[in-house]
């Protein structure tokens, strides 16, 4: 069968199908991009520490991810996905973009900032939540620049979601928005929020490190669609410039994970890392 049939997760019937060509460098690189997201994932899972026991509810259908996957045999447990876990792609924008852990005004900051807004035009393709990749591509439609862009396809990734009917800053004890950028003690406030929402999530609900939590758990399935779509190579580097610019507001996530990619990451984006919080 093709692979993007096996990969993507609910990809439109009408993608083309890709030459024989495209599938055999597609699987060139997913050797290195599922290397690379590897050991992000287990650096994220390391601060995560989640039970793995979790339990499917809140209204939102749990991902499929053992069929479309083929690890039905497995006895995994991703199963326990739902909808909701994806709530922290709006972080990874957000959170993303201030670069929190870089030099400010430095290029570093610059280049891990680029990488949010690239990830924001990615999403309508990548988002593994069907309704949240339409609803991102019109937020983006209507937004005049990139930063703002940026900031809508956020808002949109949060609203699509089953949980999103609630504003985004009363479903946390502190959240992380736009305001944080420029307001040091917020940021560090925000460093580890507890979503008001723990019962309608799946896999993530046991977690203490929940924004952690839902990176992983959405890294994954967008690993996955973007192999399948030939987006590989810029969904990694931009993954990479975020992650290694302090998205996870974690100083040893980080930490172990620019040590674990210090082979690929640009010149400015390697020397100028501040210290965290």
């Amino acid at each position: 069968e093709e692979r993007a049939a096996l990969l993507s997760l609910d990809c439109e019937e009408s993608d083309p199908p890709r030459p024989a060509t495209a599938r055999l460098k597609s699987g060139a690189l997913v050797i290195a991009l599922g290397t690379s997201l590897l050991a992000a994932a287990l650096g994220l899972w390391a601060c995560v520490r989640s039970s793995m026991s979790g339990h499917s509810s809140g209204g939102a259908r749990p991902v499929d991810f053992q069929e479309l996957a083929g690890l039905s045999e497995r006895g995994s447990n991703i199963n326990l996905f739902n909808a909701n876990d994806f709530w922290a792609i709006h972080d990874l924008l957000v959170v993303g973009y201030a670069a929190v852990f870089m030099k400010n005004n430095s290029k570093g900051q610059q280049e891990v900032a680029q990488g949010a807004l690239n990830l924001s035009i990615m999403l309508p393709q990548l988002h593994p939540h069907e309704p949240c990749r339409e609803a991102i591509k019109a937020a983006l439609d209507t937004r005049k620049d990139a930063t703002s862009g940026l900031l809508g396809a956020a808002e949109a990734a949060w609203a699509c979601l089953p949980i999103g009917s609630s504003s985004f800053t009363s479903s946390f004890d502190v959240a992380f928005t736009s305001s944080s950028w420029d307001d040091e003690e917020q940021r560090y406030q925000a460093r580890n929020p507890t979503p008001h929402f723990v019962n309608s999530l799946g896999v993530c609900r046991s977690s203490a490190w929940h924004r952690a939590c839902s990176y992983w758990a959405s890294l994954h399935p967008m690993a996955l669609r973007a192999d399948a779509l030939g987006m590989g190579a810029q969904f990694l580097q931009a993954i990479v410039a975020i992650l290694s610019g302090g998205a996870t507001m974690c100083g040893g996530c980080t930490q172990h994970f620019r040590d674990l990619h210090k082979t690929v990451l640009s010149a400015a984006i390697f020397a100028d890392f501040a210290t965290g919080f």
